[in-house]
């Protein structure tokens, strides 16, 4: 019985941990933190765009090695993989910021997990993408 209320305590204190991470996305990110431009709708022109990830915990990511999975939603709403861009970080960091390049317009879906032991679910958040005529 006391194993099961440690691991229950356990479970609780990771989701509690993982609920305080946010995703922002901004037109680009700067080395104190903070968001230029946050939204969750950019135009990206015929090329393309590069979207930057602020991922943020106030009291640090406490792993070393995260990973952002991108999946593109189409009109029926089924999630397709895209890529994965991964980033190196330290335990202690309360912000890092990733650059992601977005070839095509549509909805993208960021999940991001903590792949440094087991690969556990951080947060996620949606962006939509215009193409700028």
């Amino acid at each position: 019985m006391k194993k099961k209320l440690a691991f229950i305590i356990l479970l609780c204190w990771g989701v509690m941990l993982q609920a305080q991470t946010i995703l922002k996305f901004c037109v680009e990110s700067d080395s104190t933190g903070a968001c230029k431009t946050e939204s969750q709708q950019f135009l990206i022109s015929k090329d393309g765009g590069t979207i930057s990830f602020l991922i943020k915990n106030d009291k640090g990511f406490g792993t070393n090695h995260i990973v952002y999975k991108l999946f593109k939603v189409d009109e029926d709403g089924k999630e397709n993989y895209n890529s994965d861009l991964d980033q190196k970080v330290n335990p202690d960091w309360t912000f890092a910021w990733q650059d992601a390049v977005f070839p095509d317009p549509g909805t993208y879906i960021v999940k991001v997990y903590d792949i440094a032991g087991k690969e556990s679910f951080i947060c996620s958040k949606t962006v939509k993408l215009f193409r700028d005529h």
